[in-house]
């Protein structure tokens, strides 16, 4: 369900950036609506504002998360990843 929701959320963020582009204020503010619409909901039930931000913010940053995922390429699990100390502890 948790990436139904990513997915859902990342293709309403590339309509509303599609809307900025276009610079109709009306078509933006159209685009915009759903948002503090559900930013208002999220906000109600975790009962905070704070907490409720915080819930749009974590979604929207697991759909980019998503996004960049699927323009990845998978990576060899047998290989081990470049990794390079930047600062040994001194015992």
């Amino acid at each position: 369900m948790m990436v139904k929701n990513e997915v859902i959320f990342a293709s309403y963020i590339l309509i509303v950036v599609i809307a900025f582009f276009t610079f109709d204020v009306s078509l933006i503010d159209i685009a915009l609506l759903p948002l503090l619409a559900f930013i208002l909901l999220k906000t109600i039930r975790n009962r905070s504002l704070k907490n409720g931000l915080n819930s749009v913010i974590n979604l929207a940053v697991l759909s980019a998360g998503l996004i960049k995922g699927l323009f990845r390429p998978q990576r060899d699990p047998r290989i081990p990843p470049d990794n390079k100390v930047i600062h040994e502890q001194v015992e």
